[in-house]
């Protein structure tokens, strides 16, 4: 049974996502170490998908077995209490969050780059200057 359906929904649908996304990378990687790894006769195909085309076992294993085994266990996770409680508390926290205007963004970007080009000036002189000055000492003392 389901914990709390309505609440939390958006933090539980992030995290979700989030981490099946991150799983199913990995499983992208895992298809072409299975290529690498596997003989010829287990490339046989299984069966044919109409978009995917041809389904080996490699692709079968880490493309849908993995993926789907990851989203029911993933669901059965987010649903227990003590996790669903967590993530209901989370998205009520951000939801009190006072977010920055589009405009005080932009300022405050720009103080940034402005800021940053004025370090990167100084410590791009600093270092010319410092070079030159142990360049002539170098120099005079060989």
């Amino acid at each position: 049974m389901r914990y709390k359906p309505d609440q939390g929904r958006l933090a539980r649908m992030a995290v979700f996502w989030l981490v099946f996304l991150l799983v199913f990378y990995g499983c992208m990687a895992l298809r072409y170490q299975l290529d690498a790894w596997t003989p010829d006769g287990m490339r046989a195909k299984l069966f044919a998908l109409p978009v995917v085309g041809d389904v080996s076992w490699n692709v079968a294993v880490s493309l849908l077995v993995i993926p789907g085994l990851t989203a029911g266990l993933l669901i059965r996770y987010l649903n227990k209490a003590k996790i669903a409680d967590f993530l209901i508390e989370t998205e009520g926290e951000l939801r009190k969050v006072a977010w920055p205007s589009f405009d005080e963004t932009r300022r405050a970007s720009i103080i940034v780059i402005i800021c940053v080009i004025i370090l990167m000036t100084y410590l791009a002189g600093s270092d010319f200057l410092l070079g030159r000055l142990f360049n002539r000492i170098w120099a005079f003392g060989a």
